[in-house]
């Protein structure tokens, strides 16, 4: 019984990557081009498609807990975009 979960657990994941595979190549594509090249592909598309924010981007706080040298305890950086 377990092993048919999980041979079905492994076929619902084998499928989830399938059906990502489009979108995680083209966004591959679109986060190595440069700037200019996506400005120069926007303006050479001569039927623009309607587009909406599905979220606005967002600047928040990252907090990084390391330690410097191995002999001292944690330290906490903290950076506010």
């Amino acid at each position: 019984m377990n092993s048919l979960k999980h041979q079905n657990a492994g076929r619902k994941l084998q499928k989830s990557r399938e059906d990502t595979a489009p979108r995680r190549d083209w966004m591959a594509l679109l986060a190595r081009a440069t700037p200019a090249d996506l400005e120069a592909a926007w303006a050479a598309e001569p039927e623009k498609p309607d587009w909406r924010w599905l979220r606005k981007p967002e600047t928040g706080l990252v907090m990084v807990r390391g330690r410097a040298g191995g002999g001292a305890g944690h330290r906490r950086v903290r950076h506010g975009g």
